[in-house]
């Protein structure tokens, strides 16, 4: 007869539990709070300035007269810039073709503004 290799559920030690149970929470809430600010992703433009938005964590503005152009693009994903959440790429994205991009948009590499 084999003996299992891992406890049966009932017999993990109470700390051993709450210890994983902690850290899953640790990773978990910080993404579900990312998660339930999608709907508050924007991109606001005045007189002066175009601004993204996410939530209370992220905006960006950048003046009009420092914008020269707008295209739009495929960028080409690096190993680092593949480490994202699916659909929703926030924050500084490294990418193969561009270098840094700063970037507040609900998809990460195909037909970016």
């Amino acid at each position: 007869m084999v003996a299992p290799l891992l406890p049966v559920a009932g017999e993990i030690p109470l700390p051993i539990l709450l210890v994983n149970v902690g850290i899953g929470l640790l990773f978990a809430i910080p993404l579900l709070v990312l998660a339930a600010w999608i709907p508050t992703m924007r991109y606001e433009l005045d007189d002066e300035a175009l601004t993204l938005r996410y939530g209370p964590i992220l905006r960006y503005r950048i003046p009009l007269d420092e914008i020269q152009e707008m295209r739009r693009k495929n960028l080409k994903i690096s190993l680092w810039s593949s480490m994202r959440f699916p659909g929703l790429a926030l924050f500084t994205v490294p990418y193969a073709d561009e270098g840094r991009v700063k970037m507040c948009a609900t998809a990460a590499a195909d037909r970016i503004l």
